[in-house]
């Protein structure tokens, strides 16, 4: 089903305007179908590039299916006629690709002896690569297209602009290379391998080529998979002869697809639109590696999280350097679960601009997912278990939609138990008035009203627990964890407007902001200025009572003064509804402050004490369980623990 022609046209969503752009190309060459293509060189097998290029260009292909009706075609296009020119580490009876090194892939006898060569074990890996993921392609092998003679027209072509190529390729050539270079490498047909020789003539009308081998010339047909081309142009000879309209391709092949360009249209072919996406950055901000194996595979993301997170993951600003490594699985997720869950209650002009649409396409998916991957870690690390099923089924009791009262029945319930099966410790949580106080304002009639609902519920909590044996020897305490205040669109800071946002990694909150650097120096901390609202804060320089001390901590914190807020204009103009109230500005304000009541045997009566950080909650509770708290925290206040102005 097509989208409405005004929400296409009004989307920003990324692969949408590639979608637009190359439809804009083809209405001028009245085609019927459009072709897209990704490429893979078979000498390694499939990969998360791999599985990011594909993914990547699989959105742009359901994007042109959304808003046009033109037929759409992805080509994986494998380079299995390359000569191998060095043995890979990972692979078995590595001595079986020694003998035959400088062969073409599908030359070469299958190390891992499933199939009938190394090129074609290697195809039929990434045809089951991306089988898994669901991918919908058209598999082209260079070794079928040039023996079977259908690269033979093009390759005529080549022949006859011989002259004009190779000026556009020698000027990038160092001097000694520009001495031997030609497009043509002949398949020796003694040795079998690929060819990097000097041709020293050529025959337009025979279509053959002339080489020296040996002190002897030798005269070849380009036709017929004799004789195959230099990367650069084979690359624009695929384009032409596949009739292919779109391509992506890493950053680092922009020199390349200039060049390949040129070539294709000396062989009178208009080059297919392109999109260069940014290459992955390690933990440290190097660039990947598969020989320092300083990257992660698509393998490890999959133990971890589904394969839709790492979608999510290639989806998100491919002209971005991202640092891809174990840490960003978890927000990724996380991330990923958030659009999923908005994605239901979305019209359709919001669901567009979702990734979930473009990750999984589809207007109709109603999934939603009531627990975060972080709180599942957290489960893990604090159950101490590394047991999938005692946690999946503590997750299984997980229920956000659970009333409150019947919360408080469940607690109760436990109580009711024999003295041996009471608990030590009970949390109950409620969302309430948090969720009231972000929608309007934290003084809002709204508000007010929710206060009371949540009275009525800790008088049922109190009444019920006092009818139970356990009441007398209970410690009661009521916590926040924050305070609220009121924030309106009119007091919005928009980050855009002060730095570039690709220059770095942002985690924006309406309250704190939080940047890394991503390839660039700029100190940026004398930007803002008080004027505009906010405090900046330069890795090194945090105030203490922030207790940042890691190494993973951002390079710059930007906390907005009360009542104002963080955003991006893209993030503002996609917001359905602006917050009515919102926490997280400096601790020092009033209105940050939470709420503490405590009440039992081990709590002084009447006593009313100073504001204090709630991580000393943590020893608070361990005190009132008898038990050592973990002595390595140094963030504690020892006097409110161990003076005696709580505690009896």
């Amino acid at each position: 089903m097509l989208l409405n022609s005004q929400i296409s046209e009004n989307s920003k969503a990324w692969p949408i305007l590639e979608a637009r752009r190359i439809i804009n190309q083809i209405q001028k060459k009245n085609k019927k179908k459009i072709r897209l293509q990704t490429g893979y060189g078979p000498s390694g097998l499939p990969h998360i590039g791999t599985f990011g290029e594909v993914a990547r260009t699989t959105m742009v292909l359901n994007a042109i299916k959304a808003v046009s009706d033109y037929e759409v075609e992805l080509i994986a296009f494998s380079d299995d006629m390359d000569g191998l020119r060095k043995v890979p580490d990972n692979v078995p009876n590595q001595e079986i690709l020694e003998k035959n090194l400088h062969k073409p892939l599908t030359s070469i006898p299958d190390p891992f002896e499933t199939s009938t060569s190394f090129g074609n074990h290697n195809n039929e890996m990434l045809q089951a690569f991306l089988d898994k993921f669901g991918f919908k392609y058209s598999f082209k092998s260079a070794t079928e297209l040039y023996k079977s003679g259908f690269f033979n027209d093009q390759l005529i072509k080549v022949l006859n602009s011989y002259d004009e190529i190779k000026k556009i390729i020698l000027p990038t050539l160092g001097e000694e290379r520009k001495k031997t270079y030609s497009p043509f490498l002949p398949i020796c047909s003694e040795t079998g391998h690929v060819l990097e020789v000097e041709i020293i003539s050529i025959n337009t009308e025979k279509n053959t080529v002339v080489y020296l081998q040996n002190n002897k010339e030798i005269e070849q047909s380009i036709l017929d998979g004799n004789c195959k081309l230099q990367w650069k142009v084979d690359w624009a000879m695929r384009w032409c002869a596949l009739d292919i309209d779109y391509e992506m391709y890493g950053k680092d092949l922009i020199p390349t697809f200039q060049l390949s360009s040129k070539v294709c249209r000396a062989l009178g072919h208009q080059p297919p639109e392109n999109y260069f996406y940014e290459l992955f950055l390690d933990q440290n901000g190097e660039k990947i590696s598969k020989s320092k194996g300083n990257g992660l595979s698509i393998e490890e993301w999959l133990s971890y999280a589904p394969k839709e997170t790492l979608s999510y993951f290639m989806y998100q600003n491919p002209r971005r350097a991202k640092k891809l490594f174990l840490d960003v699985i978890p927000k990724s997720v996380d991330e990923f679960l958030s659009h999923l869950n908005k994605f239901k209650d979305q019209n359709d002009e919001e669901k567009i601009e979702n990734p979930v649409w473009h990750i999984m396409n589809s207007h109709n998916h109603i999934g939603s997912i009531p627990i975060s991957f972080n709180l599942i870690l957290n489960l893990v690390s604090a159950s101490g278990k590394n047991d999938p099923d005692f946690i999946l089924d503590f997750i299984k009791k997980y229920d956000g939609s659970v009333k409150f009262k019947s919360r408080v029945d469940s607690v109760i319930s436990w109580y009711n138990l024999p003295i041996d099966q009471w608990p030590k410790l009970t949390m109950l949580y409620f969302s309430e008035p948090d969720y009231t106080g972000h929608q309007y304002r934290p003084n809002s009639n709204e508000v007010n009203k929710s206060v009371m609902e949540m009275d009525s519920i800790f008088g049922y909590l109190i009444d019920e627990l006092s009818r139970t044996k356990v009441y007398k020897n209970l410690d009661i305490i009521v916590v926040s964890d924050h305070g609220m205040s009121d924030v309106s669109s009119d007091k919005v800071i928009l980050l855009d407007t002060f730095i570039d946002l690709d220059k770095y990694k942002v985690i924006p909150s309406f309250a704190v902001t939080h940047l890394w650097n991503l390839n660039d120096d700029e100190d940026i901390s004398r930007i803002f200025d008080s004027e505009n609202n906010v405090q900046i804060f330069k890795k090194g320089h945090y105030p203490k009572k922030n207790h940042f001390s890691n190494s993973d901590s951002p390079d710059y914190l930007i906390v907005a003064d009360l009542g104002w807020s963080l955003t991006t204009t893209q993030k503002l103009n996609q917001s359905k509804s602006f917050p009515g109230g919102m926490h997280g500005y400096d601790s020092n304000y009033l209105e940050m402050h939470g709420i503490f009541f405590a009440n039992g045997p081990s709590f002084k009566s009447g006593v009313r004490i100073d504001s204090f950080e709630n991580i000393n909650l943590y020893p608070i509770i361990c005190k009132t369980l008898e038990i050592p708290p973990y002595k390595e925290n140094v963030y504690w206040d020892y006097n409110l623990l161990n003076n005696g102005i709580i505690f009896k």
